[in-house]
């Protein structure tokens, strides 16, 4: 990497478009790696920086370079992680790759945009083809990481499910394979509606700690006392319905929990 790419580098970061431009027009390079492994188009994606984008591939940049590091990260990749929708688009104009995985877990764009709860690009991948189904090595789809990381998480569900995602698809987890619908159910939270032995729980959040047969099994806090219960429906329609108000039924034994922390990441 010589003098000329390190000032291509700083006027994508810096958005110096006018800077940018005079030194493609030098034919500085547009493709060459870092000594982090990234390339000009990534950091200009990464960084939404739509301008040095659109400049960097009508000069020959190809939308598909990966960074070369462990990750491999695509340009496309990095403008979904960062939530540039407008990036995107003009990446995939250029024919970036949808579905491009890195090399450590496999993810692709659509999987870190639906974590990250950026709806606008995971809407975008999805209606240039982006398949709701792509899977990493071990089965993880982006419905699996939509249910528990997702930053905007029934939005994001929503929206898969919308796309016909697949609830089903097994996850290969070193605990033990999980569906997305495991996903959600274990470690989230539901509201609780419709409870008539406790209606002073009505309104609250519960979390899912686990089901058992055709009911889920629920935790909520009121105060001091930690409320165990099951519900119905079980925690298939949960997933599909998402939102649906529950009909909780035959609560169990209340225990009273007088420590600081909450019981809920215990």
């Amino acid at each position: 990497m010589n003098m000329r790419d390190t000032v291509v580098i700083t006027a994508i970061y810096l958005g110096n478009d006018e800077c940018l431009r005079i030194l493609l027009d030098a034919r500085a390079s547009v493709e060459y790696h870092m000594n982090n492994g990234h390339t000009p188009l990534f950091i200009a994606a990464a960084n939404g920086n739509g301008k040095a984008v659109k400049r960097l591939l009508a000069a020959g940049a190809s939308a598909n370079l990966p960074c070369k590091n462990d990750q491999g990260m695509s340009p496309l990749y990095g403008a979904a992680l960062g939530g540039h929708v407008k990036v995107a688009r003009a990446l995939i104009a250029g024919r970036a790759d949808l579905h491009h995985a890195t090399r450590d877990e496999g993810n692709a764009p659509l999987f870190v945009a639906t974590t990250h709860g950026h709806l606008d690009v995971m809407r975008c991948l999805i209606e240039a083809g982006a398949s709701v189904n792509h899977a990493t090595p071990l089965g993880t789809t982006a419905l699996h990481g939509g249910v528990f990381h997702g930053s905007a998480r029934l939005q994001t569900v929503q929206l898969l499910l919308a796309a016909r995602a697949d609830t089903e698809a097994v996850e290969r987890h070193p605990k033990g394979p999980a569906t997305a619908i495991d996903n959600l159910t274990i470690g989230g939270f539901v509201t609780i509606r419709g409870l008539q032995s406790r209606p002073e729980l009505n309104g609250m959040e519960a979390q899912v700690i686990g089901t058992q047969g055709d009911r889920t099994k629920l935790r909520a806090i009121s105060g001091v006392e930690v409320v165990r219960m099951q519900a119905s429906p079980p925690h298939a329609s949960i997933c599909h319905s998402f939102a649906a108000p529950l009909v909780l039924r035959r609560p169990s034994s209340f225990t009273t929990w007088r420590s600081l922390k909450s019981p809920l990441h215990r």
